[in-house]
């Protein structure tokens, strides 16, 4: 991809991940299925499984399974629907949604290295 083209920038339909047989490792495709995700929610308050680019033809809910999970208690306050084909962010939960798309940002989950525990991100509230 050219230096100056964000994979941000690209419909999520089109981020295709490169595949592990051709010498890239999972976490980088895992990385690049992040961007699919979190855009769709950040552009249109719901995410299509439909629309994402998974490797190997995995089911986005089994492939995404971790990061649902993450979302059921904001589902139990009335801020999103989680369905069978997406998820839909409601109204009360769009002055939330980057609340909600942290449950698919990998580097907030990622163990911390040995040492103080530092923050990764900002206060959101």
């Amino acid at each position: 991809m050219p230096a100056d083209v964000k994979p941000a920038a690209m419909p999520a339909s089109r981020v295709i991940p490169p595949t592990p047989s051709v010498g890239f490792d999972a976490a980088l495709v895992r990385k690049l299925n992040q961007i699919g995700p979190i855009s769709q929610l950040i552009c249109n308050f719901e995410l299509d499984y439909a629309r994402l680019a998974i490797p190997g033809g995995v089911d986005a809910r089994v492939y995404f399974a971790v990061e649902i999970e993450r979302l059921k208690p904001l589902e139990d306050e009335g801020l999103l629907c989680i369905g069978s084909k997406g998820l839909k962010v409601k109204m009360r939960g769009r002055l939330l949604i980057r609340n909600i798309c942290m449950a698919f940002d990998s580097y907030l989950h990622a163990p911390l290295p040995e040492g103080p525990a530092l923050a990764r991100y900002s206060r959101t509230i």
